[in-house]
């Protein structure tokens, strides 16, 4: 959902440990999860959107 969103508006963005931790769940923990990296010009677009669009799911964190 996160792709699709950030593709819609053309922001540049970088995903790391996402197939690591499709193959080797349990990776999860000592990789730190899935994140997101976006390119600091568009950064205070991408917080905006996803700001707006994860309101009422406390459990994102965007650093």
């Amino acid at each position: 959902m996160v792709r699709h969103l950030l593709d819609n508006e053309n922001i540049i963005y970088y995903i790391k440990n996402e197939t690591l931790i499709d193959l080797i769940p349990l990776s999860s923990f000592a990789l730190g999860g899935i994140k997101l990296y976006i390119h600091k010009s568009h950064l205070t677009k991408a917080k905006k959107i996803l700001d707006q669009t994860f309101r009422r799911n406390n459990h994102l964190r965007i650093v």
